[in-house]
């Protein structure tokens, strides 16, 4: 397999994904906490980027092209495409700790979102707190409760129309 060195980059953001979540969880680090975002991010987009490597590479192998050329493109295509995504967002999570977004607290964070939250409840002064987004509305929690659901969507697709199967019969028969 040609998928091995953004395997191996997948295993390294793995890696700092349990350290800086580990830090971050563990003792409330606020510098750690961009980090811990940066690879969050970063190990669940890689499963899609490989599932649409793997369908392309399925479907260069049915028009006749060689595995191994097919291979190398499909491999070559998921590493670049992953490195951007790790350094692009790298740099936008690192310009947020550079302007200390994330030294005092997370403010997009659900339990600093929670109407009974002291960042959400207005001031004495009755002026709104500037540090919220304000409560979370129901749609918000919709759609991060749907995310896993979301973000599988285009593998489905893909595994539908490359391999003519959904890969669980029983999810086939939800699906169809």
């Amino acid at each position: 397999t040609c998928f091995i060195l953004s395997d191996v980059l997948f295993g390294i953001m793995m890696l700092i994904l349990s350290i800086s979540s580990t830090v971050w969880h563990g003792c409330n680090a606020m510098w750690s906490h961009g980090v811990d975002l940066w690879s969050m991010e970063a190990v669940i987009i890689y499963l899609p980027i490989r599932m649409m490597s793997l369908g392309a590479f399925g479907t260069f192998c049915k028009h006749s092209w060689s595995p191994i050329m097919a291979s190398n493109i499909a491999s070559s295509v998921c590493l670049f495409l992953y490195l951007v995504h790790i350094l692009s967002n790298g740099s936008r999570w690192k310009k947020k700790h550079d302007q200390k977004f994330w030294h005092s607290l997370c403010p997009f964070a659900v339990r600093n979102r929670l109407p009974n939250s002291p960042y959400v409840k207005t001031k004495k002064d009755d002026t709104i707190n500037t540090l919220s987004l304000g409560p979370i509305g129901l749609f918000e929690v919709y759609i991060f409760a749907l995310m896993p659901v979301i973000h599988n969507i285009p593998s489905w697709i893909m595994a539908k129309k490359v391999y003519g199967s959904f890969g669980s019969i029983c999810f086939g028969r939800i699906l169809n």
